[in-house]
């Protein structure tokens, strides 16, 4: 990648297909379409710092703030001060993001400016990423744990780690929480549950307490693609059209060249859709997913850039599926092979895809915020939005059977002295492939980085009401997974694993910090929601035009009603109240104001009575059914 010196000594790298131009006091990057635009500058530190840049490269910016957001020292470099997220108000009509990101290093402030369409924020947010990330003044220095030992924990410690969840689940509204320690050697180091299964309910959570773990479940989906190469029945580079004649994409080229490898990397620049299974997936199979994935086409070229597809992730495990047991359902030989192939054979009992036998073992019950912040539990049945897809997010487990997961990484294949797969296979999927940021990069359904130094494997996941991350180690021999019932979980996940950091290797005292951001920053997106959103009856009325029964192809139907409180929406899945929101350009929105999706899904209301939703790279249009007069 080529790299830009500024004037004051720091530097930064880009991405070869964006312009570069250095223009007096600043640096201009504009990305391969002309639809994305990044500034870079370096100012004095100030509080108007952003609004000092602004005026230096466009004298008649004059953009409101809408949120703006501190960011913890930890999630930036090592040798960042501190850090702001600053958004601007512009017009949800314009589909457009305008946003200034500022961190400070011995009295300077390193800006960087960004004006980008939703859809080029879309695909290029990695690439964003790799420029920002890379960004370095002159001689700053990061924290280094390379070469840390691995610190033998004791009462202290324990009680320190017990006390900081505690006190963080109660900040940030956790109602549940599970973790497992676990070293490639010797016992577990902690395997624990704090707090309850569901909010208002006495049952506590407990190491063996099923949870739904997400995307999580990829890296095991490739575990078990691993399995299936050392057995001979297909290898990374068999092309998926072999094997599941089916599969065809809107771009031909692409489905001929679409193989095992290319399903799982993230690098094939097909776009994420995640709509398509959210609103519409009771009585949903696999099959029809296939036959809805013939309409969808890349938008960035193959090896481009990095973009998540849970759908084409999806492909490439029911594709290993067919493989191994090709006279059943896509959907069936998925939970034989994952069964027979991962969590037998692992020892993992109380892991499962079935939601209804995740209950029945006791599972934790799925949370998310209202529109006034509180925590609420949500239907389970929502978390079904997964079945279709479900190599790219289904499963349920717990932590005490992901420690044998995790075991099976850490030992390059092996538990309890068992071979489960072959080193090769195993460590394939641990290759860096496309590029995520400047020091990380996507796997075979893994994230590899370099984090303080530390080589760091990782998978995260989320779901409407669970959060979860594993990471682990390697040449430290130790990994951690963890596990919330709360959709808004993930910054609390995060002040864990810096608490771990800091109590393992050393790591800056950087955990507390994150937490009370964390409070500060959920504050400030719902007070923006519940300023931005209507909900006073006399604001509503308008919504009175657009009562009746709409219908997408790929979303299913939609009915909007009047209540006795107001008005709501029912899709096919799940249904909610309506708030209202116009815009500056005067354009109104239906906001969906119920869990999970508390002011964060909007409909622009047309002119033509169509119903909108802006979605970034893909635009779904409701159309209203016809009544049945004519």
């Amino acid at each position: 990648m080529p790299q830009v010196l500024l004037k004051d000594g720091s530097s930064f790298s880009y991405p070869d297909t964006w312009q570069c131009e250095e223009l007096e006091g600043f640096i201009k990057l504009l990305g391969p379409e002309d639809d994305f635009t990044v500034h870079f500058l370096v100012l004095p530190t100030a509080s108007e710092a952003a609004s000092q840049a602004w005026k230096q490269i466009n004298p008649q910016f004059d953009l409101k703030i809408a949120q703006n957001l501190a960011l913890p020292a930890a999630w930036l470099s090592g040798f960042w001060e501190s850090g702001q997220q600053i958004v601007y108000d512009v017009p949800l009509s314009e589909s457009k993001t305008v946003m200034a990101l500022v961190r400070t290093y011995q009295h300077h402030a390193y800006i960087s400016l960004i004006e980008a369409t939703n859809a080029a924020f879309q695909r290029r947010s990695a690439e964003l990423g790799q420029m920002t990330q890379s960004w370095k003044p002159k001689g700053a220095q990061e924290q280094n744990l390379k070469d840390e030992e691995v610190r033998q924990w004791g009462s202290v410690q324990f009680n320190e780690f017990d006390q900081f969840i505690e006190s963080g689940m109660e900040k940030l509204k956790i109602p549940g929480f599970a973790i497992a320690i676990v070293p490639s050697r010797g016992k577990t180091i902690l395997s624990k549950g704090y707090g309850v299964k569901k909010v208002g309910a006495s049952e506590l959570v407990t190491p063996e307490t099923p949870f739904m773990i997400g995307s999580t479940t990829k890296p095991l989906t490739t575990f078990m693609m691993g399995t299936m190469v050392d057995q001979g029945k297909m290898n990374w580079d068999t092309p998926v059209s072999d094997v599941l004649t089916a599969f065809k994409l809107n771009d031909p080229l692409l489905t001929q060249q679409m193989n095992a490898r290319l399903t799982v990397s993230a690098s094939t620049g097909m776009p994420r859709r995640d709509f398509d299974f959210i609103f519409n997936y009771s009585n949903i199979t696999p099959e029809d997913r296939l036959k809805q994935m013939q309409e969808m086409k890349p938008t960035t070229t193959l090896g481009e850039t990095f973009q998540y597809s849970n759908l084409l992730f999806m492909v490439g495990g029911y594709m290993a599926a067919h493989a191994y047991i090709p006279d059943k359902s896509l959907a069936d030989a998925y939970d034989v092979c994952m069964n027979e192939l991962v969590f037998n054979p692992l020892g993992m009992n109380h892991t499962t895809l079935k939601a209804s036998q995740a209950q029945s073992m006791g599972a934790a019950s799925p949370h998310s915020f209202d529109i006034n912040g509180e925590l609420t539990e949500i239907p389970v049945n929502i978390e079904q939005s997964c079945g279709s897809i479900a190599p790219s997010g289904a499963i349920w487990s717990t932590v005490k059977d992901m420690s044998q997961y995790l075991l099976a990484e850490l030992n390059c294949g092996v538990v309890n002295g068992k071979r489960v797969i072959g080193e090769k296979a195993l460590r394939e999927r641990r290759k860096p492939g496309i590029k995520m940021g400047d020091k990380s990069s996507y796997g075979l359904g893994f994230i590899i980085s370099e984090e303080q130094g530390l080589q760091t494997i990782s998978h995260g996941g989320g779901t409407m009401g669970f959060a979860c991350d594993l990471f682990f180690y390697p040449e430290k021999g130790i990994g951690v997974v963890m596990m919330a019932n709360s959709r808004y979980g993930h910054t609390f996940l995060s002040a864990v694993k810096q608490k771990f950091l800091e109590l393992t290797f050393g790591a800056k005292p950087q955990a507390e910090e994150i937490i009370n951001i964390s409070m500060s920053q959920q504050a400030e997106i719902l007070r923006k929601v519940r300023e931005d959103v209507s909900l006073a009856p006399e604001k509503l009325q308008w919504i009175k035009g657009y009562v009746g029964e709409y219908t997408n192809p790929d979303l299913g139907d939609a009915t909007i009603i009047q209540t006795g409180h107001g008005f709501e929406i029912a899709c096919k899945e799940w249904k909610s109240r309506l708030g209202a929101q116009s815009d500056q350009n005067k354009v109104q929105y239906l906001v969906l104001i119920d869990p999970p999706f508390p002011g964060l899904l909007k409909l622009q209301a047309k002119d033509s009575g169509e119903l909108l939703l802006d979605a970034g790279q893909e635009q779904y249009s409701f159309k209203k059914k016809r009544s049945g007069n004519g």
